[in-house]
């Protein structure tokens, strides 16, 4: 058996992971400062950070390209404060590929804004820009860098041709967006070097994501690289990194809590519910920076619960002086009340529970906020307590093994002490006389603080629970872990999403059609209906506002085509993108009626005939003619089914959806959330009205019309009655 230290072995891994934290002072969440972090361990046994996201490795292979080529480019890595630009930069650059400037290089001028080189052994010349927002204004580094960006614009390689002589010029710039937008307007407008298109092109790209068309720019937003995918990989990276091996031969690693979290959370299943979190709040509009992930890394696996937020955080140090003094860590059967208290579960530190009460709630705090919105662990059921507390419900019998299991993790906490705050409180009055006698005795405080301690074990249990429970282990399920969460139908919305960009909604439409019945609920106002196969697009109602509203005929009833076989004047759920929207979202869509296509096509077939007849005479100015026309009415066709309307779906909107489908509503964001349904019913009846057949028979008196409206009233099948 190896023997083991009486020192630290791993402190400076523990203290390399401790620089990214959310401490006050903590400067390693900037890449400069983690990169001197690093230079100044001696012989370090670990490697920087670098992390595998798949759409950067893929933007690294275009810009690999590119070089190869030889093509004058201007690269800008584009996106917000601590998106991961410079670190990005930092690995194209240091690796052998593709720029292979090496890491001595880069060191050497780690205090340069602007790095300027030539690879002899291709003849490139390279402006690397590190941070543009750092370049002052009429500065020589930065009209030098627009003297070059010229040169690159003025090659003659707008066609994306390869250099064949010494020109060939490259840039890659790091930049926020807005100072892209910023100073290439101010410096190109009206010039003929960048013309406006491209200049307009650019800031669409960066503003709503659209293509960028340019033969000579580049431009990838790195902030938009980072999906639940990247963050998840981004804490594989840190929690299966080798250097954790090192602690099995520390001679406290078995009462070490940083140890036993990394421990904790290296599996699949917790991989599994934060790629899950992170989608649900990325759809709802969250903006996660790699900044924010390492920050909240280092909090998860060091966080604990201290006064002094400077102390917030174990160390290797601290485990070993805690430990040798007879404190102990929270962990293990000797330990003080004092080390229990300061001991924070992984999942507390997840949620960033020991850095709510500081002072500063600026960036060292975002993440934590971002991750409020989920709320795991404040929801419950009174069954799901009882479980958390004793692991006997008969409801949940079937998952006494996942009790046994849990109650032996650290984070669990401990049982026996559950056991004493509940007969202590029995030993109390009555809970609530104590919180109504204004003159409350030491008793009843001491009564209130031991059921705020038993409060905050249960929420702890909770998120234990939420993010450790493996449901595809137990059948039937008796409860969904998101029931612990603001998002109750979080695996609903992620398993509708999954069926829809998978192509397989017509093998499973019962998710969407309890959708589609609560969107008919927020449209009508009727919460008693129960339609899942069309939607109801009712009116206004201004003839009898005694009722909730009123539909005309069968032309505001539109079918829901799931299975894709309706051709037109239908409603669609779609991947955003068919809608012509990068969110990555849902979309329910309306795809409008066709436009007589059974017309167009005699038309098309009649002048085909009269090309054949052209094409034989030789005629063929006649038929280009003929082919231009024919080529006209076929696009109309293809585009008379095409969306006329759509919702796109965030999680926030589908829990509203779902809420009132199963005939609930959380009043936090029925406002919001009913605007947006407004809206979308708002465009589809002004469509209707529009295009109604009743509408162009002129004919029809205003009488006639007013007797064909019917004010919607429920059946005992929760059907409108007609």
């Amino acid at each position: 058996m190896e023997e083991q230290s009486k020192l630290p072995v791993n402190s400076n891994f523990i203290s390399y992971i401790r620089a990214f934290g959310p401490w006050p002072g903590s400067n390693g969440l900037y890449n400069e400062y983690s990169e001197d972090l690093l230079d100044n361990i001696q012989n370090p046994d670990f490697n920087y950070f670098f992390f595998d996201i798949e759409e950067q490795n893929l933007f690294a292979q275009e810009i690999a390209d590119i070089i190869n080529s030889r093509t004058s480019k201007v690269i800008f890595l584009a996106g917000k404060a601590g998106d991961g630009k410079t670190h990005f930069l930092r690995r194209i650059c240091t690796a052998e590929q593709p720029v292979g400037m090496g890491r001595v290089f880069w060191k050497e001028n780690k205090s340069n804004s602007v790095i300027k080189f030539t690879d002899t052994q291709r003849n490139i010349k390279y402006t690397i820009v590190k941070d543009f927002t750092e370049l002052s204004v009429g500065s020589p580094e930065y009209n030098d860098l627009f003297e070059t960006v010229s040169r690159i614009m003025d090659t003659g390689n707008q066609d994306g041709s390869s250099s064949t002589d010494d020109s060939c010029e490259i840039a890659i710039i790091a930049a926020n967006n807005g100072k892209i937008l910023k100073e290439f307007h101010n410096h190109y407008s009206g010039s003929s070097i960048i013309s406006k298109d491209i200049l307009n092109s650019l800031e669409d790209y960066l503003l709503r994501g659209n293509e960028l068309k340019s033969d000579s720019i580049i431009c990838k937003n790195i902030g938009s690289t980072i999906d639940s995918n990247a963050i998840v990989n981004m804490f594989r990276h840190v929690l299966e990194n080798a250097a954790w091996s090192k602690c099995q031969k520390c001679q406290h690693h078995e009462v070490c809590p940083v140890l036993s979290s990394r421990n904790e959370l290296n599996n699949e299943i917790f991989y599994d519910r934060i790629r899950e979190i992170f989608t649900i709040l990325i759809d709802d509009g969250t903006h996660f920076t790699t900044r924010n992930i390492l920050q909240l890394i280092s909090n998860t696996l060091l966080g604990c619960k201290a006064e002094i937020p400077e102390q917030s955080f174990w160390t290797c140090e601290d485990v070993f002086a805690q430990v040798e003094s007879g404190l102990g860590t929270g962990l293990g059967s000797a330990c003080s009340d004092a080390a229990a208290r300061q001991y924070m579960s992984p999942y507390d530190g997840f949620m960033g529970v020991n850095v709510r009460n500081m002072r500063s709630r600026g960036d060292g705090n975002a993440v934590f906020r971002f991750l409020e919105n989920m709320q795991p662990g404040e929801h419950t059921t009174s069954l799901i307590d009882q479980f958390l507390m004793f692991g006997d419900s008969p409801q949940f019998s079937t998952l006494n093994e996942a009790f046994s299991t849990m109650s032996s993790m650290p984070s669990f906490g401990d049982q026996g002490r559950v056991r004493n705050i509940l007969e202590d409180l029995a030993t109390h009055s009555d809970v609530k006389s104590v919180q109504e006698d204004s003159d409350s005795s030491a008793d009843g405080t001491d009564e209130i603080t031991l059921l705020s301690e038993l409060r905050n074990i249960l929420t702890t249990r909770r998120r234990s629970l939420f993010f450790s429970m493996d449901e595809r282990r137990f059948s039937p399920m008796p409860f969904d872990p998101y029931s612990l969460c603001a998002f109750k139908f979080g695996h609903k919305y992620l398993e509708l999403k999954e069926l829809v960009y998978s192509g397989r909604l017509k093998n499973s439409p019962a998710i969407a059609g309890t959708m589609i019945n609560g969107l008919n609920r927020a449209f009508t106002s009727l919460m008693t209906i129960a339609e899942t196969s069309k939607v109801t697009v009712s009116t206004n109602n201004i003839i009898s506002p005694a009722d909730l509203c009123m539909i005309y005929d069968k032309d505001y009833e539109k079918p829901c085509d799931f299975d894709q076989k309706i051709v037109n004047d239908c409603i669609r759920l779609i991947p955003s993108k068919k809608a012509g929207n990068c969110s990555g979202l849902i979309c329910i869509a309306y795809y409008g009626p066709g436009d007589g296509t059974s017309d167009l096509d005699e038309e098309i077939r009649r002048l085909d005939k009269e090309r054949n007849d052209w094409f034989k005479k030789r005629e063929y100015n006649r038929v280009e003619e003929l082919t231009d026309k024919i080529e006209e009415l076929e696009a109309r066709k293809n585009s008379s089914n095409q969306i006329v309307s759509y919702l796109s779906i965030t999680p926030k909107i589908f829990e509203y959806l779902m809420s009132l489908s199963h005939g609930m509503v959380g009043i936090s964001f029925s406002q919001e959330c009913a605007y947006e349904i407004m809206t979308f019913k708002s465009s589809l009846e002004a469509f209707i009205v529009k295009n109604r057949k009743v509408e162009r028979d002129h004919d029809e008196d205003i009488g006639k019309l007013i007797n064909r409206l019917q004010f919607c009233m429920v059946n005992d099948d929760g059907c409108i009655r007609k």
